[in-house]
């Protein structure tokens, strides 16, 4: 964001892995604007679905369907410390539905009494170096932040912490066409 000029907006949708799971798809929505000489702010929402669940018990009686769904808002800043160095921070929240509460009361054969939602939120951090006009160096860490927990036993998992340099080059950059090589670690 320390690099964008003016107000951006995009949209996506995507029909994600149709031949693994029927329904499943994800959408993307962001917005960023400049404050001229103080950086840019921006925002966006992601929502994931894995479409709607059947629930059959030991016996092959049906008794029911959910739908499952992630959701994460944040909001980020980024400003560009020199001309060719930008820098930019990002909080998110993030909540997942992946049972509802009347599974555990028609399946008590199950064994849980409750969970299946599960609520945190993750800060991430990056920096963007611009040494030629044909060469970008990113470094990013993503998800800082408490871990996840679903069950009512409490038992936890981490949202996936990454560490990730980048290095774009474009051997062929203008008006028209934009060629890039783009390797990195994770």
């Amino acid at each position: 964001m320390a690099f964008l000029d003016g107000t951006h907006a995009t949209l996506m949708h995507s029909n994600w892995l149709p031949g693994l799971y029927p329904g499943m798809y994800y959408e993307f929505a962001a917005m960023t604007h400049q404050l001229p000489g103080y950086g840019s702010v921006g925002a966006d929402v992601i929502y994931l679905t894995t479409g709607e669940t059947d629930v059959v018990n030991e016996r092959g009686d049906f008794l029911g369907r959910y739908t499952t769904f992630d959701v994460q808002v944040a909001g980020g800043y980024g400003y560009r410390v020199l001309p060719n160095l930008g820098v930019g921070v990002a909080a998110k929240f993030v909540y997942s539905f992946l049972v509802p509460d009347w599974v555990w009361k028609v399946m008590p054969e199950l064994g849980i009494s409750a969970g299946g939602t599960g609520i945190t939120w993750g800060l991430d951090a990056g920096a963007l170096y611009k040494p030629f006009d044909f060469l970008n160096v990113g470094l990013a860490f993503s998800n800082a932040g408490p871990n996840i927990s679903y069950t009512s036993s409490g038992e936890s998992d981490p949202l996936p912490r990454m560490l990730r340099l980048g290095v774009a080059y474009f051997p062929v950059k203008n008006d028209v066409v934009s060629v890039a090589v783009v390797p990195e670690i994770s």
